[in-house]
């Protein structure tokens, strides 16, 4: 069965052990239906005892304002100075960058 390419991309969310920091891969679209699994994850993240956790959103091709939103209450959250970012592709960083929020967020530089 083929897809339409308006088709919204599956969402994934793989929890991931680096050098003593958890990393949160994500792939797919990051959208209202996708948003409670992403939340699920950051919680164990948060809940964990790794000393950082970075937010890869590199394998997103979506993100939408709930998304948008579980990832800007994590960071702020009293343990959000655990979490960096690694940049998205174009479309996802721009929702950053019209929401004002980019420069909120702490990005690390991709490896």
């Amino acid at each position: 069965m083929s897809t339409s390419p308006d088709a919204a991309a599956p969402f994934d969310v793989v929890l991931e052990e680096r050098e003593g920091a958890l990393w949160v891969i994500l792939e797919g679209d990051l959208d209202l239906a996708a948003a409670p699994d992403f939340s699920d994850a950051l919680s164990l993240a948060r809940r964990s005892d790794a000393d950082g956790i970075v937010v890869d959103l590199r394998g997103l091709h979506f993100l939408d304002s709930t998304g948008l939103g579980v990832l800007v209450r994590a960071c702020t959250s009293p343990d959000g100075t655990r979490i960096e970012l690694i940049e998205g592709p174009p479309t996802v960083m721009q929702v950053l960058r019209i929401s004002g929020l980019e420069s909120e967020l702490s990005f690390r530089p991709a490896a």
